[in-house]
């Protein structure tokens, strides 16, 4: 999942460009008043209830590796995005929000902006995607494992290198494509669980 911000990073103080973030960075509401955000993740759970007026309101759950945050469905943003909650779990989604304090009882709220099937915009986010690994890790299986993920096309799709680090000589080489792959959930989620050795495996998209 990306969590993103206008402002400087909550983990990198140096930080003055667009960043990315983890779905844990919800939790800081404080430091992400007012800042618009851009979150992309799976939906992995959905609850809805009726207030007391009558009016229904729900809480669309998102995740992705750091764990899961539900964001709240009230009044319009029930009525225009409860859908997304109501097809189904293990939907990828978009959203666009911002975190604003209540004129009522002070409490900071995020608002939807907008959410869309992160199918659909991913093609327009990102263009490449790096993958960090240690040499050890650079092992026949894997890049078995990751050729049957990949699929050539010049649609919703990014080059892809690997950041290899050799730990004997402390030194990065990266290995670069030219051919551009298909940007989809099951890539990343191969790379977040891929772990036959025991060693990190970490990704970034830009």
């Amino acid at each position: 999942l990306l969590l993103r911000t206008e402002d400087r990073s909550l983990h990198d103080a140096e930080a003055v460009t667009l960043r990315e973030k983890k779905v844990s960075d919800l939790k800081n509401r404080e430091e992400l008043l007012g800042k618009d955000l851009t979150l992309g993740g799976i939906i992995v759970g959905y609850r809805e209830s009726i207030g007391k007026t009558g009016n229904p309101y729900a809480f669309l759950k998102i995740e992705d590796y750091t764990g899961a945050e539900e964001i709240p469905l009230f009044g319009k943003d029930y009525v225009n995005y409860s859908k997304y909650g109501k097809t189904g779990t293990n939907t990828f989604v978009y959203v666009h929000a911002r975190y604003e304090r209540s004129r009522y009882n002070n409490k900071i709220n995020l608002t939807i902006s907008s959410i869309e099937l992160l199918a659909d915009v991913q093609g327009k986010l990102f263009d490449r995607l790096v993958v960090k690994l240690p040499l050890s890790a650079l092992s026949e299986a894997f890049i078995g494992a990751l050729s049957e993920q990949l699929h050539e096309t010049s649609h919703n799709s990014v080059t892809i290198s690997l950041k290899i680090y050799d730990a004997k000589i402390d030194r990065w080489a990266m290995l670069r494509t030219r051919r551009r792959y298909r940007l989809t959930p099951e890539l990343l989620d191969f790379l977040q669980l891929w772990d036959e050795s025991n060693e990190p495996i970490t990704f970034e998209l830009s």
